[in-house]
């Protein structure tokens, strides 16, 4: 049989008085990981300045993945206090993705330019 709709509902229960609510914090090595990761992917393009450019850019990447597994390891460490571990594992990817662009670049350098590093060039200048 269908319960009547009409009937009195039971009165509600306040929550208990007792209970104290924490929320959870956005873990902060995750979320600079997460836009270093963005600042890496976006400069990375720009390292095929010069042979140098590789060197200077190439710690930036590496710097977010860092920071993206120690916020994954401590999100993971402590659940009850932190989120989740997005901001971090998208900071390690981004990174690593700025990472493989770098070395791609780097050795499209290597293997379309002409390296002497004998200096010859120089003398056969003049």
């Amino acid at each position: 049989m269908l319960p009547n709709p009409y009937e009195s509902q039971p009165p509600y229960e306040p929550p208990a008085q007792n209970v104290e609510y924490r929320p959870r914090n956005t873990e902060v090595f995750g979320l600079l990981s997460f836009v270093v990761g963005i600042l890496s992917l976006v400069a990375s393009p720009f390292s095929c300045c010069c042979c140098v450019g590789n060197i200077i850019f190439l710690p930036i990447p590496i710097a977010g993945m860092v920071l993206g597994i120690v916020s994954i390891s401590k999100c993971r460490a402590e659940p009850d206090r932190y989120s989740s571990t997005g901001f971090g594992v998208v900071g390690v990817i981004l990174s690593a993705v700025a990472i493989i662009v770098i070395l791609v670049v780097f050795v499209l350098l290597v293997f379309t330019s002409n390296f002497d590093l004998s200096g010859q060039h120089l003398i056969d200048t003049f």
